[in-house]
């Protein structure tokens, strides 16, 4: 699969330099670092749903990965799309790190809020939705 453009959040502040040296020869045309957090306030410009709203059309294949390791953040954004079919409609596929107390992961991720079943249910309403949806890693 081939990508024309790639939209990059990336909170950790990164040398310029070494990550533009890093953006493959045939991406760098469409590669945008935004080297700030994003945001799940609906009216923030680093709400990532915002961007989305303005660059993709409904014929283009969109595909998310929503890895923030903060729940505050990434919850209120799977509602944002459960709850907006206009962002819906212009995902195609998604891959999320739902961080949530399991026995397997407490060491990595301690004692966030919510649980595996949790995790099924998002998954279920995002596919539902037409959302091919996949965990991360």
């Amino acid at each position: 699969m081939s990508f024309n453009r790639i939209i990059a959040y990336e909170i950790s502040q990164l040398a310029p330099a070494t990550a533009w040296e890093q953006v493959p020869d045939e991406l760098m045309s469409g590669y945008t670092l935004i080297n700030v957090g994003c945001s799940a306030d609906k009216a923030s410009k680093d709400n990532p749903w915002r961007i989305l709203l303005a660059a993709a059309k409904p014929e283009d294949y969109v595909i998310v990965k929503l890895d923030i390791d903060t729940s505050s953040i990434e919850l209120p954004l799977i509602q944002q799309i459960l709850e907006n079919s206009t962002i819906s409609q212009l995902i195609d596929e998604m891959f999320f790190e739902h961080h949530v107390t399991v026995k397997e992961m407490i060491r990595y991720w301690g004692h966030p809020p919510g649980s595996l079943n949790d995790s099924y249910q998002y998954f279920i309403k995002l596919r539902q939705l037409g959302i091919r949806m996949h965990a991360w890693p």
